[in-house]
């Protein structure tokens, strides 16, 4: 998929935009919820879609429960290029070692 196109895909949708600006350190559907504020189902289907589209990348894939996701670097690309068409202080993503 093109990068223009998810890129396309994130700015058409309100909560999509959330996510991605709110997702600045790996962190599992429920606490990006809580973060952003919408419903723990919405937030895990587009965790899901997210993850499709490359954005995502689960980190612990063996668990069943409280899965943990972090950006791709096309994730990161897309945030970064996000938070400069909305004129948003940017903060550097915080992958832990």
């Amino acid at each position: 998929m093109k990068n223009s196109n998810v890129y396309q895909w994130i700015m058409e949708n309100e909560n999509r935009k959330k996510i991605l600006i709110a997702i600045n350190q790996p962190l599992t559907a429920k606490q990006l919820s809580k973060r952003v504020g919408i419903p723990v189902d919405t937030c895990s289907y587009l965790v899901a879609k997210f993850t499709f589209k490359g954005l995502l990348t689960c980190l612990n894939p063996g668990a069943i429960k409280s899965r943990l996701y972090g950006l791709t670097e096309f994730g990161i690309r897309c945030r970064k290029q996000l938070h400069q068409a909305l004129e948003l202080l940017y903060k550097e993503y915080n992958m832990p070692d």
